[in-house]
């Protein structure tokens, strides 16, 4: 019954995690945006997000609509990954 019990624990444990993972990635890229949004409008031109590696290296993965620019959502995306 124990093995059980237990068994049943981590079943439910596991998506906890994940989810407290993901809130958390998303509320990290929100301080990242935050940090780098120099200008306050919410997304980061290039020149913004030239001071972040990660951010300049996946450029045009990130900015998915083409506007030159990464949005709050974009910048969550990697978050996600």
């Amino acid at each position: 019954m124990k093995f059980v019990t237990r068994t049943i624990a981590m079943a439910l444990a596991i998506p906890m995690t994940v989810a407290t993972g993901v809130a958390s990635a998303q509320d990290d890229s929100a301080q990242l945006l935050e940090m780098l949004d120099a200008d306050g409008n919410g997304s980061l031109s290039e020149s913004e997000a030239s001071a972040n590696e990660m951010i300049m290296s996946q450029w045009d993965e990130l900015d998915a609509d083409g506007n030159s620019e990464i949005s709050a959502e974009e910048l969550a995306a990697l978050a996600a990954e």
